[in-house]
């Protein structure tokens, strides 16, 4: 995962905007791990999708409502879930990929991303949703993802 020598420098910027969304630590590396897999050039693009995803669900309701609603979800019932601590943010990520990844139409398809994850998708195109998973990948099939000249980070 550190193909564009970002790998590091990603898990300290991104690591607590992922946490403040609800995502583990083997959510993190998976999200990244997939996003790379599916063609993404470097671990920060990925992670910068997901941080753009995060400020949009929680600071731009009526964005994140119009493009829920394309995909069949309640905007409204998942900020009250998350707000009541409920629930957090990432237990909607991959119900909001995967509605993504199912929209035929491949122009809505890229709308519905956009209006979502911001100018990542708008950059990198619909192609970043094939294969995002936060759970494909487990942490024991990363071991070595951190190693550094030998060292293991």
């Amino acid at each position: 995962m550190n193909s564009s020598d970002d790998f590091l420098d990603s898990i300290g910027e991104y690591g607590p905007q992922f946490a403040g969304l609800g995502f583990d630590a083997a959510e993190f590396f998976s999200v990244m791990e997939t996003g790379m897999a599916s063609g993404v050039l470097g671990t920060d693009k990925i992670a910068d999708s997901v941080k753009e995803w995060g400020i949009i669900m929680t600071t731009e309701a009526g964005r994140a409502s119009s493009a829920l609603d394309v995909l069949g979800m309640d905007y409204d019932a998942i900020a009250a879930a998350v707000g009541s601590g409920d629930a957090v943010w990432a237990d909607y990520f991959d119900e909001i990929v995967g509605g993504l990844q199912a929209i035929e139409d491949p122009v809505l398809q890229q709308q519905t991303a956009i209006a979502l994850f911001g100018t990542m998708a708008e950059d990198m195109g619909a192609g970043f949703l094939e294969g995002l998973d936060m759970m494909a990948t487990g942490l024991g099939e990363m071991e070595g993802a951190t190693a550094i000249a030998g060292h293991a980070i």
